[in-house]
């Protein structure tokens, strides 16, 4: 951000809206220890680092939003599209030899 980094903006957020303010959760390349601790400091309320893993994506929004409920059947089915996802972008990268070949007699 050219005027504020998250830090300063995370702060600016709390000093505006100090009972129920948004719900801040940082998604930032820091992965670095205590940069966890750095955000919580700084008002934000969570943080995920890059590159985002589906399953830490999915618990960090069940943890925002409780009442869209039942994060272990979310994540369920996170993990199952992730892996549907993966597979079909596997099949794209698959050598010709091993695709199915479709023919009219296999219609």
């Amino acid at each position: 951000m050219p005027e504020m980094d998250g830090f300063d903006a995370a702060k600016a957020i709390r000093k505006r809206w100090p009972n129920g303010s948004p719900h801040i959760s940082a998604v930032t390349a820091h992965a670095l220890e205590g940069d966890r601790k750095r955000c919580i400091e700084a008002g934000m309320d969570d943080y995920i680092s890059k590159p985002v893993r589906l399953e830490e994506l999915a618990s960090a929004l069940g943890r925002v939003f409780p009442a869209a409920g039942r994060y272990e059947e979310r994540l369920a089915e996170v993990r199952y599209w992730k892996k549907v996802v993966l597979q079909a972008f596997s099949f794209g990268r698959a050598k010709a030899s091993t695709r199915p070949v479709i023919t009219s007699s296999t219609r």
